[in-house]
């Protein structure tokens, strides 16, 4: 049954929406996206597909799906290998709908998924963007909750679909999705181009979107060159970072299609951890240990395994991160950071008597270290629950309360 009133929104007065389907590879998976389509609940529809240059057989499918549905408006637009980027946006561009939602060929909606995001459109005409939750499908299952995010948010990560619906006009606004997106993500690139001009974001809390996991997918593609991709977003808007992080993005676009040297490698990294994007130089760490590895000097070698690290912490991988940070300590065995953050790695992995040894070291070096004392007072509990007995060498006293505040430990576990 409908959601929408024939009523209060006679069909003649509803508003068409475009569903564009990019199709470079993948054509077997075409069926399944143009017959969820076809499956819509939803009676104005503009389906374009775009066969974006595929060596593979996409256009005849495209053909074949268009002859079997002649009740639903269905075209298909050719062109020369453009990009993911540029096919969505000859896709909307080929089409006057007032509304867009895009679908990748592998992807799909569930029935109700365009008429549900109308109806909300409708009910809040100042919505320029909505996006749904989802599900993931075919490898693994699991649940994608989105919602709407803060621009702040919005720069750190994309927590948005792609498949989200929006106004023609705020696209025309921003001239579509920024084809130098080339490793993907440009649905973040362009969500981002809205935002900061104000557009209002909404989540539909349905779950109306089905990403397939298979294989290799543009995803993939996006996170093997992740540093690039947050690299390209900044350098297309500059305006809403430091000048660090516009530094580094520079650092990093120009290197493409460059022998990267030893001095790259550490100023990438040196730039990564200055603007605490540790995780993020894991991998630049281990080119940097590879290649400079007869001539770097233990103190750097140190500091590069401790940023790599603290860099598999944020990842929560404690045991590694313990591990990285043991081989930093046996070249500097007197960095008191380094025995903090060993100590808390140990500790999260549940090897009490080792971290409390670590987190003791570290007081020695430097005895008003706060974080310090407060693991060193998880452990205490910890251990204390397990009825393991524990001496320490420091007392947490010593913290002013306002600080125990701070770090979320009040007076009676201390």
């Amino acid at each position: 049954m409908l959601r929408l009133d024939a009523e209060r929104y006679p069909i003649d007065e509803l508003p068409e929406v475009a569903i564009v389907i990019p199709c470079y590879n993948y054509s077997h998976f075409l069926k399944d996206a143009v017959e969820s389509v076809v499956a819509q609940t939803y009676p104005k529809i503009d389906c374009v597909i775009v066969d974006d240059g595929s060596p593979d057989d996409s256009g005849f499918v495209a053909e074949s799906l268009i002859e079997r549905y002649p009740e639903r408006k269905i075209r298909l637009l050719s062109q020369e290998n453009a990009g993911l980027a540029q096919a969505r946006t000859n896709g909307v561009r080929a089409t006057q709908a007032p509304l867009v939602l895009p679908l990748d060929q592998d992807d799909l909606f569930v029935p109700q998924t365009v008429e549900h995001m109308v109806h909300f459109f409708l009910e809040h005409p100042d919505t320029m963007v909505l996006t749904p939750n989802g599900r993931h499908f075919d490898l693994f299952l699991a649940r994608i909750t989105t919602g709407v995010v803060e621009l702040s948010r919005m720069l750190q990560t994309n927590d948005l679909v792609y498949a989200s619906m929006y106004r023609r006009e705020v696209f025309d606004v921003v001239d579509g999705y920024n084809a130098n997106m080339k490793y993907g993500c440009e649905d973040w690139d362009f969500w981002i181009a809205l935002k900061k001009r104000g557009f209002i974001f909404r989540h539909i809390d349905e779950e109306l979107f089905c990403y397939r996991r298979h294989g290799t997918s543009m995803i993939d593609t996006a996170n093997e060159h992740s540093l690039w991709v947050r690299s390209r977003i900044i350098l297309n808007h500059p305006e809403l970072f430091t000048q660090n992080h516009v530094e580094l993005a520079r650092c990093v676009i120009d290197q493409e299609g460059k022998d990267p040297d030893l001095n790259f490698y550490l100023r990438v990294v040196m730039m990564l951890v200055e603007i605490k994007r540790e995780q993020d130089c894991i991998p630049y760490c281990d080119k940097l240990l590879d290649v400079g590895r007869h001539c770097l000097s233990d103190e750097v070698i140190a500091s590069v395994l401790y940023f790599k690290g603290i860099g598999l912490f944020a990842q929560l991988e404690f045991a590694a991160a313990a591990q990285i940070l043991r081989l930093s300590l046996d070249k500097n065995p007197c960095n008191p950071g380094c025995l903090r953050a060993y100590g808390t790695a140990l500790f999260k992995s549940d090897q009490e008597h080792a971290a409390l040894t670590a987190i003791e070291d570290a007081l020695e070096l430097e005895p008003g270290d706060e974080q310090a004392i407060f693991t060193m007072a998880l452990i205490r509990d910890k251990t204390r629950k397990k009825g393991t007995p524990s001496t320490f060498k420091a007392d947490i006293a010593c913290i002013p309360q306002e600080k125990l505040n701070e770090l979320q430990l009040d007076r009676q576990s201390a």
